[in-house]
C-alpha cells in the first residue's frame, strides 16, 4: 500500500524538483553533449514533481517552517497546472532548442529553476518566502531571454526586462519592508490581523499596498507596466517566450491572492480600485494596440495584456465569484498561450518564419490539421463559443455584472469585439491567402498528440466546463 501521507510532506514537490535540477547539472557537467539525456531528465523532473503534487493534493491548509510556507488547495492546483503546462512546453520546444540554441542544457536548467521559483511563490505564507520565490523565478528569466547572445534583439530585450524587473523588485521589496516595519511580523496571517484590527491608520500602509500592486502588475504585464512585454516577446527566443507567456501568469495570480486577498483584505476598498483601473486600461490598450501589429509575436504580446486585464477585473470584483473566475481564467489562458506558441514553434521547425502575420499565409493548404488546431486556439483566445475561452470571459463578466459594474462590462464587451478583429486577421491569412513558401512540417508523435489533445480539450471543456469551475470554487473558498 502507498502511504499517501508521505506525499503530503510540506515542500516535497520543491525538494524533488531541486534534487533533479542538481542531478541535471551534474549530468551536463560530465556529459555536455548528450542533449536527449538532459531533455529526458528535465521531463522526468517535471513528471516526478507532478506525481508528488497529485498524490499529496489536499484542500486543507498545512503550515510549516514557522508559518513561512503553506500547502493548500490553491497552491496544489496551481502547481499541478504549472507542471502539466511545463511538460507540454518542453515537448514543443525540444526541436527548437536542439537546432537553434547554442546553450541547450542551460535552457532546461534555467527554466526548471524559474519553475521552482513559481512553485515557491504560490506556497508562500510570509513576505520573506514569497520574495525568495519572486527572485528565484525572475533571475533565470533574465538569462533565458539573452540565451541567443549573437542576436541583438535578444540582448536588447534582456536588458530592458532586467532593468524594468530590477525596478519592480525594488518596489516589491520596499512595499513588504513597510508591511514588516508597521506590523512587526513577516507572516501573512499576522499582517492581516494587524491591518484588520484598525490599530494603525498610517498612510504608509497605503504606500506599501501601492508599491506591491505595482510590482505585481509588472510581473503580469498589465498597463501601465507593460512596456517590456512586446519587446521581450519579439526579441526573446520563441522557446523561452512559450514558457514566459504561460507558467509565470499562474504564479503571479497565486502571488496576488496571497498578498492582497489573504494579507490585505482590510485595504480591499483601495486595491480593488487600483485593479479595476489597471484591468480596464490593460483591456483597452492591449486590444487597440494589437489592431495595428503586423508582427505576430507583438500581436500576441498585446493580446496577453488584454487577457491580463480580464484577470485583474475578476480579482477586483471583490467576492468569491470574481476570485474563482480569475483563477479559472488564468488557468485557461496559460493553457491556450502555451499551445499557441507551440504551434508557432512547430511552424518554425518546418522551415516557416512565423514572425509576421503574413508568414502564416496558406497554412491550411499545406498543413490542414495544424491549421485547424491553430484555428481552435485563436477562436478560443477571441472568446467565441463554444470554446473554453468563451467560458472564461463569461465568468469574469458575470461576476462584474453581479457586483454592479455594468460600465466595466460594457467596455470589456466592446473591446472583446475589437479583439476578435485582429484574431480573425490571422485566420484569414491561414485560410484565404496563398502560401508564400513551402512548409515541411514533420511532427513527432508526441508533438502531434499534445497539440491535438490541447485542441480537443478546448472543445470538450468549453462544452462541459462545470468540473473545472467547481475545482476553482473549492480551492478558492
Amino acid at each position: 500500500m502507498i502511504d499517501f501521507a508521505f506525499f503530503q510532506t510540506l515542500a516535497l514537490p520543491e525538494i524533488v524538483l531541486s534534487a533533479m535540477i542538481l542531478l541535471i547539472l551534474l549530468v551536463d557537467a560530465y556529459f555536455p553533449k548528450r542533449f536527449m539525456l538532459v531533455y529526458s531528465l528535465a521531463q522526468t523532473s517535471v513528471l516526478a514533481s507532478l506525481l508528488v503534487v497529485a498524490l499529496g493534493f489536499s484542500v486543507v491548509p498545512q503550515y510549516g517552517f514557522h508559518m513561512q510556507y503553506v500547502q493548500d488547495g490553491l497552491s496544489s492546483l496551481l502547481k499541478l497546472v504549472m507542471l502539466v503546462i511545463m511538460f507540454f512546453v518542453f515537448i514543443y520546444t525540444r526541436r527548437s532548442v536542439r537546432e537553434t540554441l547554442k546553450m541547450k542544457s542551460e535552457f532546461f536548467i534555467l527554466t526548471l529553476l524559474s519553475l521552482l521559483g513559481c512553485m515557491i511563490m504560490v506556497s508562500s505564507s510570509s513576505v520573506l518566502s514569497i520574495y525568495l520565490g519572486v527572485e528565484l523565478f525572475a533571475l533565470p528569466i533574465y538569462a533565458l531571454i539573452a540565451l541567443e547572445r549573437d542576436c541583438a534583439y535578444a540582448s536588447e530585450a534582456a536588458m530592458k526586462y532586467f532593468i524594468m524587473g530590477a525596478v519592480a523588485s525594488a518596489l516589491l521589496l520596499y512595499g513588504i519592508s513597510l508591511l514588516y516595519g508597521l506590523s512587526g511580523s513577516l507572516v501573512f496571517k499576522d499582517i492581516a490581523l494587524f491591518v484588520q484590527s484598525g490599530m494603525n491608520q498610517s498612510p504608509l500602509l497605503l504606500f506599501a499596498m501601492v508599491f506591491i500592486v505595482a510590482a505585481l502588475c509588472f510581473k503580469l504585464g498589465a498597463v501601465p507596466f507593460h512596456m517590456w512585454l512586446p519587446d521581450v516577446y519579439e526579441g526573446g527566443a520563441l522557446s523561452v517566450v512559450s514558457y514566459l507567456g504561460s507558467v509565470p501568469k499562474l504564479a503571479a495570480l497565486g502571488f496576488l491572492v496571497r498578498i492582497l486577498i489573504d494579507t490585505l483584505p482590510g485595504l480591499s476598498d483601495h486595491w480593488q480600485i487600483l485593479l479595476l483601473c489597471f484591468g480596464m486600461l490593460s483591456i483597452i490598450v492591449g486590444n487597440v494596440c494589437a489592431l495595428v501589429q503586423q508582427n505576430i509575436l507583438r500581436l500576441l504580446a498585446y493580446s496577453t495584456i488584454s487577457h491580463v486585464g480580464f484577470i485583474l477585473l475578476g480579482l477586483a470584483e471583490g467576492g468569491l465569484d470574481g476570485y474563482h473566475a480569475a483563477l479559472f481564467y488564468t488557468i485557461i489562458y496559460a493553457m491556450m498561450a502555451a499551445s499557441t506558441f507551440g504551434v508557432l514553434l512547430i511552424i518554425r521547425a518546418g522551415g516557416g518564419k512565423a514572425q509576421e502575420i503574413s508568414d502564416l499565409a496558406g497554412l491550411n493548404e499545406q498543413q490542414p490539421w495544424l491549421a485547424f488546431m491553430f484555428l481552435l486556439l485563436i477562436v478560443s483566445l477571441a472568446g467565441i463559443p463554444p470554446l473554453l475561452g468563451f467560458d472564461a470571459k463569461l465568468l469574469v463578466l458575470l461576476a462584474l455584472a453581479n457586483a454592479g459594474h455594468y460600465v466595466m462590462v460594457t467596455i470589456a464587451l466592446v473591446m472583446s469585439v475589437i479583439g476578435g478583429f485582429y484574431y480573425f486577421r490571422i485566420l484569414r491569412m491561414m485560410y484565404f491567402e496563398k502560401p508564400k513558401s513551402t512548409l515541411n512540417v514533420q511532427m513527432r508523435m508526441s508533438t502531434l498528440l499534445v497539440i491535438s489533445s490541447n485542441g480537443i480539450l478546448l472543445v470538450l471543456l468549453g462544452l462541459f466546463p462545470t468540473s473545472l469551475i467547481d475545482i476553482c470554487q473549492i480551492v478558492i473558498s
